[in-house]
C-alpha cells in the first residue's frame, strides 16, 4: 500500500530532510560542530537512514562514528 495525500507529503519531507542532513554530515565531516548537528537532525528525521549512514562509514570515519553515537545517545536520553 502506498502513502497518499498528507502521509505522502510528510514522508517525502522526512526523506528530503534526511538526504540534506546526511549530505551536510558527509561534506562537513571535518567540522565536528556542523557534522554533529547534521547527525542529530538525521537521527530525528529518520533513524533508519541515520543507521545506514553510520554503517556506510564504519571504516575510516572514526570522528563521524563518534559523533553519530553521541547523537544517538543524546536522542535516547531525551526519549527517556
Amino acid at each position: 500500500m502506498y502513502a497518499t495525500g498528507d502521509e505522502y507529503r510528510e514522508e517525502m519531507g522526512r526523506r528530503g530532510l534526511s538526504v540534506l542532513a546526511s549530505s551536510v554530515a558527509d561534506i562537513w565531516s571535518s567540522k565536528a560542530d556542523v557534522c554533529r548537528s547534521a547527525l542529530r537532525l538525521l537521527a530525528i528525521a529518520s533513524m533508519e537512514l541515520f543507521i545506514d549512514f553510520l554503517l556506510d562509514r564504519l571504516e575510516g570515519h572514526q570522528v563521524v562514528m563518534v559523533l553519530g553515537l553521541e547523537a544517538q545517545s543524546e536522542l535516547s536520553c531525551r526519549a527517556s
